[in-house]
């Protein structure tokens, strides 16, 4: 993409820019109607891209912006290549000012009963955004009730969709209703973010264009996957450095 520079994450593109230029290619993605789908990626995320087969044809069309130290641990301790980390919560903000900038309108999808009104409420006032409409995570899995979901968020008129429904969930939940089922009946094109392992909304979270670069073959099992890069270590390191952290705060007060 046009002001973006990647590195090569085990066959996925990560991006390594800076946080400017990362918004001026998402401000110039949403100013055309572009269509863009993103994924925030900690070091949970990576574990699931690394391990399962269905959640890397989840992610083969998202543009992958690095979210958390345990990514940017591994990348640097395997590529020797520094990334820079854009929080996902920083990233929702922004992108909402970008949104209230161009005229263009959110739709929030994800997390409990009443969280994703919230969430819309400290948006607007916070970045003067419009939110036409909000939608909780827990639904009825069947068919019937996720094309709904997909035909009201299309009806919204939204130009961006955030998705919080917890890692793995919510990548594949794009991939096999928003994106596959109902692009010929309801999608309009617009920028779907998906919200990563994180809580800014409350979500729940669950414990190829580049020349050169050989994208993994998605029928290998998990285990010859997991033999190209330890990829428990990223998770542990992450998960360290969190326990650590809660530890200072308690032994702080």
């Amino acid at each position: 993409m046009e002001y973006l520079s990647f590195v090569d994450f085990y066959g996925l593109r990560i991006v390594k820019s800076e946080k400017a230029a990362v918004l001026k290619a998402f401000h110039r993605v949403i100013e055309m109607d572009g269509n863009l789908r993103v994924t925030t990626m900690n070091a949970q995320i990576a574990y699931y891209y690394l391990t399962m087969p269905a959640y890397q044809a989840a992610l083969n069309d998202s543009l992958v912006v690095p979210d958390g130290v345990g990514l940017s641990w591994a990348v640097k301790k395997r590529m020797n290549t520094r990334i820079n980390r854009f929080p996902g919560v920083e990233l929702g903000i922004e992108l909402c000012r970008i949104a209230a900038e161009s005229g263009k309108t959110v739709f929030l999808y994800g997390s409990k009963p009443g969280v994703a009104e919230k969430a819309a409420a400290f948006l607007e006032r916070e970045t003067g955004v419009r939110i036409v409409g909000c939608r909780h995570g827990f639904n009825d899995s069947d068919e019937e009730t996720q094309y709904g979901i997909c035909r009201k968020i299309s009806e919204s008129g939204a130009s961006i969709l955030f998705v919080a429904l917890g890692a793995p969930k919510q990548e594949i939940w794009l991939e096999k209703y928003f994106e596959n089922e109902c692009a010929h009946r309801y999608r309009r094109r617009g920028f779907a973010r998906r919200m990563g392992g994180h809580s800014e909304t409350g979500a729940d979270v669950d414990p190829a264009d580049e020349p050169g670069v050989a994208l993994p073959d998605l029928e290998k099992p998990a285990k010859e996957i997991q033999s190209h890069f330890p990829v428990v270590e990223v998770y542990l390191y992450c998960q360290f450095r969190w326990n650590r952290r809660i530890k200072r705060r308690k032994e702080a007060v």
